[in-house]
């Protein structure tokens, strides 16, 4: 990635939503993946798909590589809003990597976006996600206090239609890529609360 200055996290962002696009359209292909390594298996499996996720996989990390040495940041700016309150927080862009200047700054929010979330849904029903949201069990106030202990990043995401509203907390610890998956542990992880009106089951 070439530029007379230094890209912004905007700018960024859209040069990754365009190139997955043309990946996900198959104008883009990394000819060298393959299914399951064995040639056997992937003679009769189509590997085109494999083919445009790992040309998306690897321009990603050319971006990622590019976002370390240019030091932009990968946080995005996020507005939530419900009753007449509203909180414009940091949250890390799911295509890019954080800084350590982008961890300091999540660290930052952290207390004000629980405390909002908390304002938010003081009248609602409490369930903590397990199982990447397979079961969900019952959590008071007091619990999600606990479980905020040693938690370095917070952001939320909204669900609402009809007569069905749903606020997700996720908080989180370490580096927020890697919390994404379960083979970060226990270095980095996250948990989800997710609030509903009494009677209603999540289902984000």
């Amino acid at each position: 990635m070439n530029s007379d200055r230094p890209y912004t996290t905007q700018e960024l962002v859209k040069i990754l939503e365009a190139e997955h696009l043309a990946c996900i359209k198959g104008q883009r292909l990394d000819l060298n993946a393959t299914v399951s390594g064995n040639p056997l298996v992937d003679r009769i499996i189509n590997p085109e798909g494999v083919q445009r996720f790992s040309a998306y996989q690897g321009f990603r990390r050319t971006v990622h590589d590019y976002q370390q040495r240019a030091q932009i940041s990968g946080l995005v700016w996020q507005t939530a809003s419900l009753h007449q309150k509203q909180l414009t927080f940091p949250r890390l862009h799911d295509h890019l990597i954080a800084l350590p200047q982008d961890i300091q700054k999540l660290q930052d929010y952290l207390q004000t976006v629980y405390q909002f979330w908390c304002d938010i849904t003081a009248h609602m029903e409490l369930h903590l996600e397990h199982a990447q949201g397979r079961h969900y069990q019952p959590i008071d106030p007091v619990e999600v206090q606990f479980l905020m202990r040693e938690k370095q990043w917070a952001t939320l995401k909204k669900h609402e239609r009809d007569n069905f509203l749903e606020i997700v907390l996720q908080v989180g610890w370490g580096d927020p890529v890697l919390a994404k998956d379960r083979r970060g542990l226990p270095i980095s992880g996250q948990d989800y609360v997710h609030a509903v009106r009494p009677g209603c089951q999540p289902i984000a």
